[in-house]
């Protein structure tokens, strides 16, 4: 068995208009964001109608899964959870598990994201005239909403499980300066680097339990990498650096989707 990764490229269309009927809206047109998974199937976010969309991938099939008032912007979707941000005149988050919401005023902190295994939300707290990298990151456990210092810098990103994404400025000195990731298991707070000199903060995907990641960077190619022995495979394939990929439920394949028709480009992850 090879150790690298064998790249199988193949395509799935997904029509919206044979799966959706809305009156008076192109859907096609609008755009869609991926935004997690229900039911191990993708989800994602129609910005223009606000509504959430799940694909069954067993029947190829788009369907709406949730009407939003239009003031709720969705974050993160996951089978036991939601987080939404709140339009107006404060940043507002709500945090949806089951029956319970709980909702944590987010105005001064400038990224954001829960756990659901600890039921924290992690945060970084950015101070005026100081370099982001200088941001201290929060963990504000959602019952008692009072925040504790992890000892971390930089800008919190998303978590994965129980690891927490964030990254800083490779040259803070640098207006368009490219970015370092790092990672953290939230139960073992220590500082590991992911992938150096990221062109944009957002040209990164991580798979569910934290198994590969997909990034590209100023200086490097596209790749895949093995998270648990950082092995790495260059993807040739065009990118939409606005618009990265996700990974399957199964981390069995890298999907790029064009976030207006909802196309799909499959690339399959083999050892």
């Amino acid at each position: 068995m090879k150790n690298n990764f064998t790249l199988l490229f193949f395509f799935v269309l997904a029509s919206f208009s044979n799966c959706i009927s809305q009156s008076n809206t192109d859907i096609n047109k609008s755009y869609k964001k991926f935004i997690g998974y229900k039911n191990t199937n993708p989800v994602f976010w129609n910005e223009a109608t606000n509504d959430i969309l799940i694909y069954q991938i067993d029947n190829k099939q788009i369907t709406i899964l949730k009407a939003l008032s239009e003031n709720y912007i969705p974050l993160d979707i996951q089978e036991d959870f939601e987080v939404y941000l709140i339009k107006g005149n404060k940043k507002t988050l709500i945090i949806k598990k089951g029956n319970k919401e709980v909702i944590i005023d987010v105005s001064i902190y400038n990224g954001y994201a829960f756990c659901n295994e600890n039921n924290t939300l992690y945060v970084s707290h950015y101070e005026k005239d100081r370099e982001l990298n200088a941001s201290q990151i929060f963990a504000i456990d959602i019952n008692n909403k009072n925040p504790l210092n992890t000892g971390l810098k930089g800008r919190v990103d998303k978590i994965i499980g129980h690891y927490l994404v964030f990254y800083k400025e490779t040259d803070p000195t640098i207006a368009d300066t490219s970015y370092d990731l790092f990672y953290s298991d939230v139960n073992n707070i220590y500082e590991n680097i992911l992938f150096k000199k990221l062109n944009l903060a957002i040209n990164y995907q991580v798979s569910p339990e934290f198994k590969y990641f997909f990034g590209f960077g100023t200086m490097s190619p596209a790749v895949i990498i093995n998270i648990d022995n950082m092995k790495k495979n260059k993807i040739e394939i065009k990118l939409n650096s606005d618009n990265p990929p996700f990974f399957t439920f199964n981390n069995e394949s890298l999907v790029f989707y064009d976030p207006q028709s909802l196309s799909f480009r499959i690339v399959k992850i083999e050892f």
